[in-house]
């Protein structure tokens, strides 16, 4: 006699972010459905050591003010904190499939192996040569994550990076089959990344994220990067033209930098990009419509509700979750979608 095992209801889903840190719990169901979502600012230097228990504090409270019940947990770590590399190598019989995997993530990270956690995905083989993607991150970063879902309480099942956890969701929801550019507006930096029948082509972390309006505008007015932040939120129109300066000129400085990493994928590949998707805390400061218009290729955001039931959340934060809550959920959702 066998024993039924009930699966999970729910999955709890924690971004790791360099501004905040996202929290989505999505429960089992046709479709899917958030339950909650909540984020927490991360401090300005980011999470270290000394920073710990006060994040913790506040993931606590925010956990206890959504009324969280699951558990299980999948987190996310940025991929500006990690690296990943899509890499070919060639078979040799003296030495097995994961001995050449490990020499050659030794030999493409600028780190000791003995400072990162890393593991890699087959993407295709022969007889004669393996290409596999390699993800590594540094253990301080891996372990913080420990330390505070630990605290937490949390039953940690995974840690993904989170480019590829989106990536994932974002296959599920549009199911494409020509290459489609991802586009990650973060806090700071930006993640481009070219996706292609279910698995990424190119990752490319660039540093230019939307932390850059408010160093623009602390710089021209002389003043505190919190100040500059304040005003940014606030709108007051005395400073209308600064605010629009700022954006124009982080807008000009990514616009650039896509447009490179899309014509270096095209003459690489001779293939072209069909469609741009958006998501992030920058999605809601870009103009879709301007950057369709120059890179001549359909743009639009995400829609992570045409997957997700969000019948249970105020309708005043959906704008944000979808924006800024696509990592987390795609991070929830990881187990529903490889078990369902």
């Amino acid at each position: 006699m066998a024993l039924i095992l009930s699966k999970p209801k729910g999955f709890l889903g924690i971004d790791f972010g360099s501004y905040s840190i996202k929290v989505a719990e999505v429960m089992r169901g046709s479709p899917p459905e958030l339950r909650s979502f909540g984020q927490v600012r991360v401090p300005l230097e980011g999470i270290k050591e000394e920073e710990i228990e006060q994040i913790v504090k506040r993931l606590n409270d925010l956990i206890n003010n959504l009324k969280i019940k699951t558990r299980k947990t999948v987190a996310c770590i940025s991929s500006y904190a990690s690296i990943i590399k899509r890499i070919e190598v060639t078979l040799t019989d003296d030495k097995d499939i994961d001995e050449i995997i490990k020499e050659e993530t030794e030999a493409q990270i600028p780190f000791d192996i003995e400072e990162v956690y890393y593991d890699y995905y087959i993407i295709d083989s022969d007889e004669e040569k393996v290409e596999f993607l390699m993800a590594a991150a540094k253990k301080e970063a891996v372990e913080h994550i420990l330390e505070i879902t630990e605290a937490l309480n949390l039953e940690l099942i995974a840690i993904d990076i989170d480019v590829i956890t989106t990536g994932n969701l974002f296959e599920q929801i549009y199911k494409k089959e020509s290459p489609c550019l991802l586009l990650d507006l973060g806090a700071s930096k930006t993640t481009i990344t070219i996706w292609v029948k279910n698995k990424p082509h190119t990752i490319r972390d660039i540093g230019i994220g939307t932390n850059d309006i408010k160093n623009y505008i602390a710089e021209i007015l002389n003043i505190k990067i919190d100040d500059a932040e304040k005003i940014i939120i606030d709108k007051k129109e005395e400073y209308k033209n600064t605010i629009k300066d700022g954006i124009k000129e982080y807008y000009k400085r990514l616009t650039d930098q896509i447009e490179e990493t899309i014509n270096t994928y095209k003459g690489q590949t001779k293939n072209t990009i069909s469609q741009i998707f958006i998501y992030g805390g920058g999605e809601e400061i870009i103009d879709k419509k301007s950057l369709e218009k120059r890179l001549n290729i359909k743009t639009e955001t995400i829609d992570v509700f045409s997957y997700i039931n969000h019948k249970n959340i105020n309708k005043a934060t959906l704008k944000t979750i979808k924006s800024t809550g696509l990592t987390a959920i795609s991070a929830a959702t990881r187990e529903i979608i490889h078990n369902d």
